[in-house]
C-alpha cells in the first residue's frame, strides 16, 4: 500500500478529488504552461453542470503562481481562443465583481485554437455551410469554413479594437480597470452594428487617449440609479464623444 493510493488488480484508484481536463488543451503544443495552467484552475473551480466558475483574477494568480497581470492576460488569451467564455458581473452600484466564466472545450471553441487543425473526413459527404458556421466541404473535397458566422466576425473585430486601443497597455499599467475595457469593446461593437453614420463617425475618432479619457471621465460616478447598464454607457459614451469633439473643435 502507498500513502494516499490504493492498489486493486495493478490498477492504481486514487483517494483524492480530480479535476477533468480537455486532453486536447493539455496536449496541445502551441499552449504555454501558463495557458494550460490556468485553464485547469479554473476547470477545478468549474460546476460540473454547466461549467460555469467565478475565481476572482488574485485567486487565479494565487493558485497558478503568476502575477495578477499574468493571469489577466492569459485569461484573455484563453477567451480569445474561444476555451474560456467571460461574462462580467456588476453589483448594485455598477462596480465590477468577479467575472464569471464558462468553460470550454479544444471541440467547442469558435475558430481553431493554436495546433487544433481538423483533418478532412476522406469519404466525407459534399455539403453547405451550416447556419451555425460549422465546416463545410466543396466538390474539389477541400474544407472551407464559414468565415461571415456572427460569433466569428465579432471576435475579429473586438480584435481589431484591441490593437486600435493598444490593449497590453491596459494590461500592464491598468489591469484593475481591464474588465471594464473589455465590456466597454463590447458595447462600440454593439453600437458598430447599429449602423448609424453619425455613430460611426465618431467611433472612428476613437483610440486609446480616448479610452483614457473617458476613464477619467467617469471615475467618480455613481451607477446605483442604472436599470440597464449596457444601454446607459453606450449613450453615455456617444455623447462623451460629441461634447469631446465640440471641445477639439474650438480649440
Amino acid at each position: 500500500m502507498i500513502r494516499g493510493v490504493a492498489i486493486i488488480s495493478s490498477k492504481i484508484r486514487y483517494q483524492t478529488p480530480f479535476t477533468m481536463i480537455d486532453r486536447a488543451v493539455l496536449m496541445n503544443e502551441e499552449l504555454t504552461v501558463y495557458d494550460k495552467t490556468i485553464y485547469a484552475i479554473l476547470c477545478s473551480y468549474a460546476n460540473y453542470e454547466d461549467g460555469s466558475c467565478f475565481p476572482s483574477y488574485k485567486t487565479i494568480a494565487r493558485k497558478a503562481g503568476c502575477s495578477r497581470r499574468k493571469a489577466i492576460a492569459t485569461v484573455a488569451k484563453l477567451v480569445e481562443l474561444g476555451l474560456l467564455e467571460k461574462r462580467e458581473q456588476f453589483n448594485s452600484v455598477g462596480d465590477n465583481t468577479s467575472n464569471l466564466y464558462f468553460i470550454r472545450t479544444m471541440s467547442d471553441a469558435s475558430g481553431s485554437p493554436p495546433g487544433s487543425a481538423n483533418p478532412t473526413p476522406p469519404d466525407a459527404s459534399c455539403s453547405l455551410p451550416d447556419a451555425d458556421g460549422t465546416l463545410k466541404q466543396d466538390s474539389n473535397n477541400e474544407i472551407q469554413s464559414n468565415d461571415n458566422h456572427p460569433s466569428i466576425l465579432r471576435e475579429e473585430r473586438l480584435m481589431e479594437w484591441k490593437r486600435k486601443i493598444d490593449y497590453a497597455y491596459f494590461a500592464e499599467e491598468m489591469p484593475s480597470k481591464l474588465t471594464f475595457v473589455d465590456s466597454l469593446l463590447g458595447y462600440l461593437y454593439e453600437l458598430e452594428q447599429e449602423g448609424q453614420p453619425e455613430t460611426d463617425r465618431l467611433l472612428a475618432t476613437v483610440d486609446e487617449l480616448v479610452i483614457l479619457e473617458f476613464l477619467d471621465e467617469i471615475r467618480d460616478k455613481k451607477f446605483g440609479h442604472v436599470k440597464n447598464f449596457r444601454q446607459y454607457l453606450k449613450r453615455v459614451f456617444i455623447e462623451f464623444l460629441r461634447q469631446r469633439e465640440i471641445m477639439l473643435a474650438t480649440i
